[in-house]
């Protein structure tokens, strides 16, 4: 499953694999549970391209531009559920003990850019846990708004279509963010 999304972007394939191997190494990790890339809110409510690497120990936050080098190392133990939305969007919010949540937009591969890269994320995680650790994973669909929290805040973040607008991006609104997809 990972090594396809990695196929998908070929100028960067030789690096992910090498860092995942690094990682593997390091941090003793048995399996990638996924892995792709994604437009990500940081703390200071900037939204960033990022990769991602979840696998049965950890999440990690890769930053492509500067050869996957891990901005952020998240014990897989950490994560409390997630919620998405009901459309088509790609949002996701995994949701933390700290209650200082991932809030995220997977993007789709570039070979098959109408792919639910949702669905492979939560199936992966709900098997992690339920089956492999015996306890529940919460999944939360919400058909307007996701609710989390960053930096223990709670924030909403609804989902708007917009003319003109080429790629998923998160705007600050006024109790938290606003994704705007392309208009269809």
């Amino acid at each position: 499953m990972w090594r396809k999304q990695v196929r998908d972007c070929p100028q960067t394939s030789a690096t992910f694999i090498r860092v995942s191997k690094e990682l593997k190494n390091r941090d003793e990790y048995n399996q990638v549970l996924f892995s792709g890339f994604c437009r990500k809110v940081n703390r200071f409510n900037k939204s960033t391209d990022r990769g991602l690497l979840i696998t049965d120990k950890c999440v990690y936050k890769l930053e492509p531009k500067k050869q996957f080098k891990v901005l952020k190392r998240l014990p897989l133990d950490d994560l409390t559920g997630l919620s998405v939305t009901s459309g088509a969007d790609q949002m996701v919010a995994l949701h933390t003990t700290s209650q200082d949540d991932v809030l995220l937009c997977l993007q789709r591969g570039e070979l098959c850019s109408n792919q639910d890269r949702v669905g492979e994320l939560v199936g992966a995680l709900v098997d992690h846990f339920t089956r492999l650790r015996n306890v529940p994973f919460p999944v939360k669909v919400c058909p307007l708004a996701v609710q989390l929290h960053m930096r223990g805040k709670p924030k909403s973040v609804s989902v708007e279509s917009k003319p003109g607008q080429n790629n998923a991006d998160f705007k600050k609104s006024r109790d938290g963010f606003i994704l705007l997809v392309p208009a269809n």
